[in-house]
């Protein structure tokens, strides 16, 4: 019922971090708009709605995506990525899920973009997506990292040397800056692979560095890499 379905929702949250590292401003806390005006090119914020009457509430996909306006490279494959966010749950569900769709169906899609970074040789989106689907509810993030110098997007796997040794570093920083060993069932070997997967890896630009971390569908777990830079896949 639509009480089970709040409640769910709002258990779809990220750990509870270390108090006093939020506080100090050591980390960053969620996905936010940091927006310039001062470049060559500008954004403002479109909505994809599909909520069709014959569905009563029980079928809504919801998404608001960033758009380019300006003069930075290739604008417009740009905007298509960012766009795809919504066509790409519009698509599924009518060509997918709607044709076995009955009475009892329930298909609710909430995502949220964010400009979390924007300079002139880079630019980083997250979708924040809340997903319901016939009893089944996940959160995940989804990040667009783009090279605006070439107006190409980044592949995310590629950005940061992912060896054992980040694995083993991402484990102690999450301890540190969540309080919370949510990794503890995973070996190193399994939090690299993850990090590898681009279905896992949550890795986007902020004016705090750069967050890193992983979709684990109950939680969406993510550090604070400041010192990012020597990371770097250079």
């Amino acid at each position: 019922d639509d009480d089970e379905k709040e409640s769910e929702k709002d258990a779809m949250t990220r750990p509870t971090q270390d108090l006093e590292g939020l506080e100090n401003g050591l980390y960053y806390e969620a996905p936010y708009n940091a927006l310039r005006d001062d470049l060559v090119y500008q954004i403002t914020f479109e909505t994809g709605l599909h909520n069709p009457k014959e569905y009563e509430d029980r079928v809504t996909i919801q998404v608001e995506y960033p758009q380019l306006t300006g003069a930075a490279p290739n604008l417009d494959i740009i905007n298509s990525y960012l766009e795809t966010e919504y066509l790409y749950y519009l698509k599924y569900f009518q060509e997918q899920y709607e044709p076995n769709i009955t009475e009892e169906s329930v298909f609710l899609i909430y995502s949220q973009g964010y400009v979390t970074y924007m300079d002139e040789k880079v630019m980083s989106v997250v979708f924040h997506e809340e997903i319901y689907i016939d009893g089944q509810s996940m959160i995940q993030y989804y990040c667009l990292n783009f090279d605006m110098s070439d107006g190409v997007v980044l592949n995310n796997v590629d950005i940061l040397n992912l060896d054992l040794e980040f694995a083993v570093e991402f484990r102690r920083r999450e301890i540190l800056e969540n309080g919370d060993e949510w990794l503890t069932d995973y070996t190193d070997q399994e939090i690299l692979e993850m990090l590898r997967d681009t279905d896992y890896l949550v890795i986007f630009y902020t004016p705090m560095g750069m967050e890193v971390g992983l979709n684990l569908y109950e939680v969406v777990l993510y550090m604070t890499y400041s010192d990012y830079e020597k990371f770097l896949n250079l």
